[in-house]
């Protein structure tokens, strides 16, 4: 990928903008889409790990910080939506560990 000189690069955005407004649709390149979506798929992630300790927090009372780290070492979404829903319903944190530990990458 290039970067252009700032006033061929202005030129090239105008041009754009005006490609999209007379057709009545963005122009996103296959890597632009690819990148949003795993912008968004990213921000779920954090945004379901962050909500998993708010709860714990809110349950339980401060979490240590390695909970907090093996937490934000699952990657997995679909993981991280389950483990959500068991915050509400988990008796104590030890029996949310246990529930994450098939889920931690080994450190060998």
């Amino acid at each position: 990928m290039m970067t252009l000189p700032s006033e061929l690069q202005k030129s090239f955005n105008q041009t754009l903008n005006e490609y999209e407004e007379e057709r009545k649709m963005p122009f996103l390149s296959t890597m632009e889409k690819m990148a949003i979506e795993r912008g968004k798929e990213s921000g779920a992630k954090e945004n379901c790990q962050k909500n998993i300790c708010q709860i714990l927090e809110k349950r339980f009372g401060k979490l240590s910080k390695d909970l907090v780290k093996q937490i934000n070492q699952i990657e997995e979404l679909n993981v991280l939506e389950q483990l959500h829903l068991e915050t509400i319903s988990v008796n104590s944190v030890a029996d949310f560990q246990t529930l994450i530990e098939p889920h931690l990458k080994s450190e060998n």
